[in-house]
């Protein structure tokens, strides 16, 4: 937006300059461009920097006023004219004073303008800088004057009044302050200032000359003028006015206004001055009459069921504005336990009252003897001939109690303890009540008891005989029960002036008696924890009361052999014990863990010995007992097996079943250990799900599958099944299979063919409802002899001969099979099947389509349908 020049060489752009250059005014600044803008400026001592912002800002070319205070001079003589008094300001390039000519167009009438004793009528900048200028008043006895000036720089000038106030030597001495009295207002209103509150004159200037100006302005006010041509007020509390003349005043046009409520006075300090000379420091004061009536009240203190005056220290009102005004009080609240009264009416309660009575200490608050310690009440002071009032106050009353009420034996009841024992004595046992005294101070006298001694919680065994009612109170009384059953003290109780009448306290005392009510054997899982609860462990005592707090304790005396004895905790953590509570057994929270589970075998038997007591009772040597037996199932452990967790497998993955899900080791337990090396555990299913999704609803038929090993009974049940036969082995035992059709649903139970699993195959027949028979078409003589005499033992069993038959010659794909025809000839299926159900047919895992065939002509064999006895 420009550049920055030497002043005697414009053209030469200055990126760095010294204060020196400033001080002698060598650079210059030549704008162009845009109107505003700034430079960064780095300062250095030659060590140290710093920067800085220089703004700028372009207008257009002005020369304006900047001082124009007029000139003040005494009557005859004179005064220097200079730039204090008047002076131009310009954005012009003025580098010499010189530059800035004045010119009198209308000089000074009662006086004239000097420089050096000649007369000028133009001037410079310099002249008024140089104080050369002077102004000589004419010595007539005109007290103003003035001259028109013009002012020229470059291109610009200006016209322009200069004022000349002339003062007589008398003005020099200072205004007189003639009245500034005490303000009164009314609380929240205005008050006039007039010239009978503050006046300030001088013998040579009018009113309108005195000025005043707010040095210290009012604290709960502010001061405001009216102005007369506008017809209203100007000043606020935010922005009030701090200068006026006596003129305004005398005009009744000053108002000072009161705005902070509950003050009683206000002070401002004003300076006032004629032009010349000053009066400073004029205080001001402001009474401020209260908006309501200021009454004060203290609180009083007497004896129970005394009677004290309400005087003028009690209820007050000490402000002067209302000193002599008789006004009334008015009870809003009376006392509760007590009334006040006109001391020539006793007896008679009242609610108002005035001044003067209680300025003569007629009015008096009586109390009513009640045990009361504090009363109240609340009144106000009321005026209506003011058409005021006060705040309500309230006047506080302490009661000094006097001790007059006897105690009053409230409970005296019979005490049952137990044999030997320690017993609180309660409020439901002995209390004694005094109106006017506290516990602490009603005081117990006994003579010893027959069966024991009295004592606090804190030292049961040591005997007292004095003891107060707070001690029951506080639970802190105890009675030590010794010797007799019946018994009892004496006492007599005080409040330390009145005595109650002497009384007996009775105590019985009564045996307790513990006794195991429950002790069951627990039955324990091997390897499992079981709570002890209170069904299998319980012992009471013949205490039936419902605010006993009675605790019976077990401790053990010999733990257990098989397990631990522990308390669970409540983050589930357990603890070995050796003692625990009732209550502990009654919340499941005494465990019996049997560990190891190699100790035991098929079942055995732990215990544990142990004693209870509920001092002063107690019962020595029981024993509970632990019955550890894999029988022991529920419902955590609901089979007899070590595992059998079941197994969750995703819709067409597999699962290995480990012993994790499925152990029955524990089976050989029932052995004798010399004799379990000659056995193993074996599993049998009884039936396995190889259908995918839900079965639908079709009827089911459990069927047998019977035939020698190498048959190929599981292949082709596995076909069946959509299951690969990859890695297929033969069956050792028995497997079941539930095989879908589309009518129906097999449940095939395959046994294996092996010489010592044949054997077992009646045991199985039980139930069935169909069998299947598979021969290996293809094996040697040998082997179909074998199968010859086992199909015609089935046929022939007393659980099979009435069931429909299916015989598969199976392996028809093998060179050496014989023909389904070949078979029925060699079985002699004709003569020993007569009459029965049966179907003949070849078979093979490359053709199952012809197996499903013959499957769903034996399904119809089986659901009774016309069918021919015996088909191939």
């Amino acid at each position: 937006m420009g550049d920055l020049v030497l002043v005697n060489d414009t053209t030469y752009r200055l990126f760095q300059f010294r204060q020196k250059d400033l001080e002698e005014k060598r650079v210059l600044f030549i704008h162009k461009g845009v109107s505003s803008g700034r430079f960064v400026l780095f300062v250095s001592d030659g060590k140290h920097f710093v920067s800085g912002l220089l703004h700028i800002s372009a207008h257009d070319p002005f020369l304006k006023v900047d001082n124009n205070t007029g000139l003040l001079v005494q009557k005859g003589h004179s005064v220097v004219f200079s730039t204090s008094n008047y002076s131009v300001m310009s954005n012009l390039d003025i580098r010499d004073d010189k530059e800035v000519i004045f010119k009198l167009d209308d000089g000074p009438k009662h006086g004239s303008l000097y420089r050096n004793e000649t007369t000028v009528v133009t001037f410079t900048q310099a002249d008024l800088k140089a104080g050369l200028i002077r102004y000589q008043h004419n010595d007539s006895k005109y007290l103003t004057d003035y001259f028109n000036i013009t002012v020229k720089a470059k291109s610009l000038q200006l016209t322009s009044r200069v004022n000349v106030k002339v003062y007589l030597e008398s003005h020099q001495r200072p205004p007189i302050v003639q009245h500034h009295d005490t303000l009164l207002v009314e609380e929240g209103k205005p008050a006039k200032i007039d010239e009978t509150k503050l006046e300030v004159t001088h013998e040579d200037n009018l009113p309108s000359e005195i000025v005043f100006t707010v040095k210290v302005a009012p604290s709960y006010g502010f001061l405001r003028r009216f102005v007369e041509a506008e017809e209203r007020y100007i000043g606020t509390k935010q922005s009030p006015v701090n200068t006026f003349t006596q003129n305004d005043i005398n005009s009744g046009n000053i108002q000072y206004v009161q705005v902070e409520p509950n003050k009683v006075n206000d002070t401002f300090i004003l300076d006032a001055t004629n032009g010349v000379t000053d009066v400073t420091n004029i205080k001001m004061f402001v009474d401020i009459i209260p908006l309501l009536i200021p009454l004060q009240v203290s609180n009083i203190t007497l004896n129970e069921g005394a009677a004290k005056a309400l005087t003028q220290d009690v209820l007050k009102v000490t402000n002067r504005h209302f000193s002599g005004i008789n006004f009334f009080y008015n009870l809003t609240q009376p006392p509760q336990h007590g009334h006040i009264e006109h001391s020539r009416h006793p007896g008679v309660a009242i609610t108002t009252f005035t001044r003067r009575q209680v300025e003569h200490e007629f009015i008096y608050y009586v109390h009513d003897s009640s045990e009361t310690l504090a009363d109240n009440f609340t009144l106000v002071a009321n005026d209506t001939s003011l058409r005021k009032q006060s705040a309500a106050q309230m006047v506080h009353i302490q009661v000094i109690p006097a001790n007059d009420e006897p105690p009053v034996i409230i409970t005296n009841r019979v005490l049952r303890v137990w044999v030997s024992s320690v017993t609180e004595i309660t409020l439901d046992d002995l209390s004694v009540q005094d109106q006017d005294t506290p516990p602490e101070e009603l005081h117990f006298m006994v003579t010893p008891p027959s069966n024991g001694h009295l004592a606090l919680k804190s030292a049961p065994m040591k005997a007292v005989l004095n003891f107060t009612q707070a001690h029951i109170d506080q639970g802190q009384l105890v009675f030590v029960h010794k010797g007799a059953m019946s018994g009892g003290f004496n006492f007599q109780a005080n409040d330390g002036v009145n005595f109650t009448p002497r009384q007996i306290f009775s105590i019985t005392a009564k045996a307790l008696a513990l006794s195991l009510e429950k002790s069951q054997p627990l039955k324990v899982f091997p390897g499992s924890s079981r709570p002890i609860t209170n069904e299998y462990l319980q012992a009471v005592t013949n205490d039936m009361s419902n605010t006993s707090n009675r605790v019976i304790t077990f401790s053990v005396t010999r733990h257990p052999k098989l397990g631990r004895l522990v308390m669970r905790q409540p983050n589930n953590s357990t603890a070995d014990i050796s003692t625990f509570t009732q209550d502990m057994v009654d919340r499941k929270e005494v465990f019996y863990i049997q560990t190891p589970v190699e100790s035991v075998g098929w079942e055995a038997m732990d215990s544990m010995t142990f004693s209870v007591a509920s001092p002063p009772a107690s019962v020595d040597s029981l024993t509970f007992r632990f019955d550890i037996s894999y029988e022991n199932t529920g419902p955590e452990h609901n089979t007899i097996l070590l595992a059998n967790t079941g197994a969750e497998v995703t819709e067409g993955e597999s699962v290995i079943i480990d012993e994790s899900k499925l152990d029955a080791t524990n089976l050989m337990s029932k052995l004798p250990t010399p004799q379990r090396s000659s056995y193993e555990v074996w599993f049998q299913c009884f039936r396995a799900l190889c259908c995918k999704g839900p079965p639908p609803p079709r009827p089911e038929y459990d069927v047998v599958c019977i035939g020698l090993t190498g048959a190929g009974k599981t292949s082709l049940l596995s076909r069946l099944c959509s299951e690969s036969t990859d890695g297929i082995v033969p069956t050792t035992g028995f497997s079941i299979k539930a095989v879908p059709f589309p009518n129906a649903i097999l449940n095939v139970k395959e046994l294996g063919g092996a010489d010592n699993i044949k054997k077992y195959w009646s045991r199985y027949y039980q139930g069935s409802q169909g069998v299947v028979f598979v021969l290996d078409s293809a094996s040697s003589d040998e082997d179909l002899e074998a199968a010859r005499n086992e199909l015609h033992s089935a046929l022939q069993h007393p659980q099979l001969c009435t069931l429909p038959f299916l015989i598969l010659a199976n392996h028809q794909d093998k060179p050496a099979a014989r023909t389904p025809n070949q078979i029925k000839k060699y079985f002699e299926l004709e003569p020993l099947a007569r009459g029965k159900r049966w179907i003949l047919e070849g078979s093979t895992t490359d053709s199952m389509e012809a197996v499903k065939e013959s499957f769903g002509q034996f399904i119809s064999l089986l659901e009774d349908k016309d069918t021919e006895p015996a088909r191939i």
